[in-house]
């Protein structure tokens, strides 16, 4: 009986030892992130890392294919299609008109949605060998060109766009961070990327980007996945 105790006791150090190890090995942060690194983007400097979480889920785009009639028709109070001619009804009185044009410079313009998010119309331009997205300001009807799908911040001060192409070199292989200024936004910063495109971006919170996205593997047109996260201050 006089044993107990230090049996208890060699029972607990036992188990607090365990428990210790366990966390380190399934919550260490560093088996999760790279290090911490800076990424320039237009004037202003990001951190960002490395990141090995896959678990992300990333909202598949709906675009539309050969026609928008579905796509006008869900926001047909402001948007009209005339044949080749799109028509934007904005707030402060104008009608923006984009018209496809199916010669030399062959243009094609498909109506996407009303992003409430923004107050923009978002408009897939098609072009012979490239593609990008006009945005169309609600109130104002000025646009901005923008190398893909805007995804908005949850507080909406910031929407990025993200393109990824490593092989064709067609179109910008890199990152554009628009920044809300009144009631509308400016480009902040275009980084275009050589060994690695980003393919998909999701706000973890309102200064966390997560992107994924390919990059060089050493072999010719081979790539792997990477994850990566941009933090805003």
């Amino acid at each position: 009986m006089r044993n107990w105790p230090i049996i208890l006791l060699f029972l607990s150090f036992l188990s607090c030892t365990h428990e210790d190890k366990t966390n380190n090995e399934f919550y260490s942060e560093e088996t999760v992130y790279g290090k911490m690194d800076t990424l320039k983007i237009g004037d202003q400097i990001y951190n960002y890392r490395t990141s090995n979480d896959t678990n992300t889920l990333f909202k598949k785009l709906n675009l539309p294919d050969s026609t928008d009639n579905i796509f006008v028709d869900n926001c047909k109070e402001f948007v009209t299609r005339k044949a080749d001619s799109l028509f934007f009804k904005c707030d402060n009185g104008k009608i923006i008109k984009l018209v496809n044009d199916r010669g030399e410079d062959y243009t094609v313009f498909l109506f996407v949605e009303y992003n409430h998010d923004i107050n923009y119309y978002v408009v897939n331009q098609y072009q012979m060998e490239s593609q990008n997205f006009i945005l169309i300001n609600k109130i104002t009807g000025e646009p901005l060109k923008a190398i893909s799908y805007p995804v908005v911040s949850p507080n909406a001060n910031y929407f990025v766009c993200a393109n990824s192409d490593l092989e064709a070199g067609f179109d910008v292989n890199g990152i554009e961070i628009y920044r809300k200024k009144n009631k509308a936004y400016q480009l902040a910063g275009l980084r275009e990327f050589k060994d690695w495109g980003p393919d998909q971006l999701k706000w973890k919170n309102d200064t966390t980007l997560i992107i994924k996205g390919l990059q060089r593997s050493g072999e010719a047109n081979k790539f792997v996945k990477v994850y990566k996260e941009i933090y805003f201050k």
